[in-house]
């Protein structure tokens, strides 16, 4: 009878206790343990209104539910504290919303009002985001509230990597799949970087060419109106050291190659105002300067600067001269010092000399050669007016350490059995040194590729063969005040 009336007790005792129909209160680690032997194991909570929680908390502050939430059977996880719903599985598509738990648009749909949505962070040696499209158009869309999107994406129709405009201007930077080239302004660029744009303002449009190595090549298609028309345009603004418009260096270590062409330009029209090259200002060259034609200087027309224009060529030898010259008077002797400059004898040798009497019948002779940078000039009369001329073989440290070029060379293998001006011995230009053969195939096929952007233009390809010149030698002039 004791027995029975201490166990009434102890019952007596928990319900007392109880807050809830089944209400356990434990010291342990496991309150509740639901163990099958079958294939599964349930704990099945169902709300008649469709509340069904489990509820977490500690010490019944900040709590957590995990729910059916009522009013749309989502599954969420909700804060209690004054947070509110956290995340949701949305009941019918699966689509998971955190931070959006209203009505979760994506499979995935993060809303939040920090600078970090996702984080993806690895303690080993790399961090990935794998993003795979079945049908190939795997993206990354970026907005501002849904307007300009663009898309980072893998092009579906060539696996190209792709940034894309998605407020209708399209295809705006591609990767090209198996080459890496890369196109801005070009769907399927043909060289490693292609620019192009057919419009009235600044584009530059880049190919490549017969050239095996080529890295860039620009040339220039545009159908806006207007004279002035530019292949690239480039400014280097500022600075208080060094700055380069464009820099091009080339370095060739690769075994049967002819010549290198750090720059390269090459006038198609062929006419009177057009140009390969065109300076305004000051062009310095380290090295040597060659040409096939003439070397003048061209200025505005003295007698008539408004309508013609004068040219004057400088003159041509075999050799690498310096020139000197001036006027002297001999004395009540018939003799006068010659002072040449200072630097004459650190830069010359060879020395040739030149007397003209002017103004008298007389001799005159070089008395005395060259020596500590003078020489003495004697006439058979006194007071006579000589003018003078000395020449001499350039021999500064340049010449004497660098300079390999010699007036008669053989031809490089390359150049053997063809012309650096095949015109001037009535030669077809096919048979020019550098002449390429198939260069108008080439742009023509690269422009078929893509003749959206082309503006035709006239084509001399087959009258104006690309030409590379062997060195010639010039003569190096200076002229010295009058002794």
């Amino acid at each position: 009878m004791k027995k029975y009336f201490f166990t009434l007790l102890v019952l007596l005792s928990f319900v007392a206790k109880a807050q809830y129909p089944n209400d356990i209160i434990h010291s342990g680690s496991t309150g509740i343990r639901s163990k099958s032997t079958g294939s599964f194991s349930v704990v099945d909570i169902d709300g008649a209104s469709g509340d069904a929680a489990l509820r977490f908390a500690k010490a019944g502050t900040n709590q957590w539910n995990i729910r059916n939430r009522p009013a749309d059977d989502y599954l969420e996880i909700f804060e209690l504290g004054g947070g509110g719903s956290r995340f949701v599985i949305q009941d019918g598509t699966g689509n998971v919303g955190i931070g959006e738990t209203t009505s979760p648009s994506y499979r995935l749909d993060v809303l939040h009002g920090g600078s970090t949505g996702i984080r993806n962070k690895s303690s080993s040696s790399f961090s990935v985001i794998d993003i795979d499209g079945a049908s190939g158009d795997a993206a990354i869309r970026f907005a501002r509230a849904g307007v300009n999107q663009w898309n980072l994406r893998n092009r579906p129709a060539d696996d190209n990597l792709e940034i894309f405009e998605l407020g209708g201007g399209g295809s705006r930077f591609v990767v090209q799949n198996g080459t890496g080239n890369v196109g801005i302004g070009q769907d399927n660029p043909v060289a490693k970087v292609e620019i192009s744009g057919v419009n009235s303002t600044n584009n530059t449009y880049t190919t490549t060419s017969s050239f095996t190595a080529t890295t860039i090549m620009a040339t220039k298609d545009l159908n806006g109106v207007g004279s002035n028309k530019i292949g690239i345009y480039s400014c280097a603004d500022g600075g208080t050291s060094q700055n380069f418009g464009i820099f091009s260096e080339t370095n060739t270590t690769g075994t049967g190659a002819s010549y290198n062409i750090s720059l390269f330009s090459k006038d198609n029209i062929n006419n009177a105002t057009s140009y390969a090259g065109y300076f305004i200002g000051k062009v310095y060259v380290s090295g040597t300067l060659t040409t096939t034609g003439p070397k003048p200087f061209t200025i505005d027309h003295p007698l008539d600067p408004e309508n013609k224009i004068l040219h004057h060529f400088a003159i041509e030898s075999p050799d690498v001269l310096n020139m000197y010259s001036g006027n002297t008077t001999t004395d009540a002797n018939g003799k006068a010092t010659v002072k040449l400059p200072d630097y004459f004898a650190a830069i010359n040798k060879d020395f040739r000399y030149q007397l003209t009497v002017i103004g008298t019948f007389a001799q005159a002779i070089v008395s005395e050669e060259i020596k500590g940078n003078e020489f003495v000039i004697e006439t058979s009369k006194p007071n006579v007016k000589v003018s003078w001329e000395v020449k001499a073989t350039r021999n500064d440290g340049y010449m004497k350490y660098v300079n390999t070029m010699a007036a008669e060379e053989e031809k490089p293998t390359y150049a053997k059995g063809k012309y650096y001006t095949p015109e001037a011995h009535q030669k077809p230009v096919s048979m020019g040194v550098n002449y390429i053969e198939n260069e108008k195939a080439n742009i023509s096929n690269i422009r078929k590729a893509d003749a959206k952007r082309v503006v035709e233009g006239p084509s001399s390809i087959d009258d104006m063969p690309i030409q590379k010149v062997l060195p010639k030698k010039v003569v190096e002039g200076k002229q010295s005040t009058d002794n």
